[in-house]
């Protein structure tokens, strides 16, 4: 139904699932008593389009590192198998998807324990 952006994806079908997700969302806004249009048209994309589902896991897999991130090898090594380049700055680490624009950043160490919850708010907003 609608046209493929030339963007590269995060993952296979990132775009579609992302629509999806905005449909679904614009859903649970609506009242459940409230018969209306937006309704009508939000169930009936959703009943004809299913997401792939790459992104969901991608995204959960990407959070639950940020979650244990200490600045370790495999770490590293891990959110580089998602296409994300890390480079180690003075005091963090820069968290860049694909040589982009969008760009977050790492502590080198976490200093507060809201460090890891703060690096998972920025990413999920930055690539997700």
């Amino acid at each position: 139904m609608l046209k493929q952006p030339e963007i590269r994806e995060l993952c296979q079908g990132e775009i579609r699932d992302f629509i999806l997700e905005l449909v679904e969302k614009e859903l649970r806004n609506i009242p459940a008593d409230l018969h209306c249009r937006r309704r009508e048209l939000c169930e009936t994309i959703l009943a004809y389009n299913r997401p792939v589902g790459n992104r969901t896991a991608v995204k959960q897999k990407v959070l639950s590192i940020l979650k244990q991130w200490d600045a370790k090898k495999e770490h590293i090594s891990s959110l580089e198998s998602f296409g994300f380049n890390i480079v180690k700055g003075k005091t963090h680490y820069k968290m860049r998807w694909n040589n982009s624009t969008y760009c977050t950043s790492l502590s080198s160490s976490a200093s507060d324990r809201r460090a890891n919850l703060n690096s998972i708010q920025d990413a999920t907003r930055t690539f997700f």
